[in-house]
């Protein structure tokens, strides 16, 4: 029942709360396992083990997270039933590896993930970033060749003359890797990458997609119509058709149009609304008024937009 609990308290993200618990979990755990020598104690004490280690990895206790992953893989190694935990507990060990600045081991446990979960696609777009993030050359063309193989653009797909046909697998609605390639797109200014991923970024604005992912989604579209040439405020006003009760396409369509009457209406969406105090101190900020980068610091002291609209509001007055 405590372990439960602590799950549940991940998902609401209470893991302080959670990581007490689950360490309660894992010291009855291994005592019953040292007592009794039984698989299912040892079973259970590695299933806590990982998921502690997911909590650390929460709270941004990366050494800590990676001692508790680590710990759970060596529990897990000849337990066929465990090897949902032994991803987690390489993809913890990975993430908490790669903020900590370690990119060969992060690249070592993401590599071996890849091979545990048959070449999973959100495992494959956990290690492209990482590759990329390495900043070799060589990691960059093999973060491309990952995505490109388990990935194929249903655009690319339409067309049977491309050479990207010879990827053996295709992986058409999966998001994360679209909005991936296509940062690696926009960094590269790779026309040959973007003219593949545009009509399916654009094909997905419209699906039933978290706020988070939506946004990322508007972002790529506005940079990339402008390394194009195109016109930026089209896409962001398409972005306001499609979802006009959230303010980031309001605060886009307002900066690409330097239009006041579209920042108005995000601080009016976000003030309505069920938003972060991250997403309505942002709103806030874009509106251009001292005491409106007032509220923006107070509602979300930790967020620069506040403190920087009001330092060029200040500068605009004087």
């Amino acid at each position: 029942m405590l372990h439960l609990s602590a799950l549940f308290q991940e998902r609401i993200g209470e893991f302080n709360k959670s990581t007490a618990n689950l360490s309660t979990v894992c010291g009855i755990y291994e005592q019953q396992y040292e007592e009794t020598e039984e698989e299912e104690a040892l079973v259970r004490y590695a299933q806590s083990k990982g998921d502690l280690a997911r909590m650390k990895l929460g709270q941004k206790e990366y050494d800590e997270a990676i001692e508790h992953a680590s710990m759970a893989l060596d529990l897990s190694a000849d337990i066929q039933q465990l090897k949902s935990c032994r991803l987690s507990a390489h993809l913890t060990c990975g993430l908490a590896n790669y903020f900590n600045g370690e990119m060969s081991e992060s690249l070592e446990m993401f590599k071996v993930a890849l091979v545990e979960s048959s070449e999973n696609p959100d495992v494959v777009a956990l290690l492209a970033q990482v590759l990329w993030a390495k900043g070799g050359e060589d990691e960059k063309e093999t973060a491309r060749e990952q995505l490109f193989a388990w990935w194929v653009p249903p655009s690319v797909i339409r067309a049977p003359s491309n050479a990207w046909l010879s990827s053996i697998e295709n992986h058409p609605d999966h998001l994360p890797s679209m909005l991936l390639l296509s940062s690696i797109g926009v960094l590269d200014q790779n026309e040959d990458i973007l003219d593949a991923v545009m009509d399916d970024l654009y094909s997905v604005r419209g699906n039933n997609l978290d706020i988070a992912l939506k946004d990322k989604v508007d972002k790529i579209l506005n940079v990339v119509a402008q390394l194009q040439n195109k016109d930026p405020i089209a896409t962001a006003s398409a972005a306001v058709f499609l979802r006009p009760a959230h303010p980031g396409p309001w605060q886009r369509f307002a900066e690409m149009a330097n239009d006041q009457h579209a920042a108005e209406m995000a601080k009016k969406v976000a003030e309505h609304g069920d938003f972060t105090p991250e997403v309505v101190s942002d709103a806030l900020a874009g509106v251009g008024r001292i005491s409106c980068d007032q509220r923006a610091i107070m509602i979300a002291p930790w967020r620069a937009s506040g403190w920087k609209g009001l330092a060029a509001d200040i500068a605009a007055t004087a």
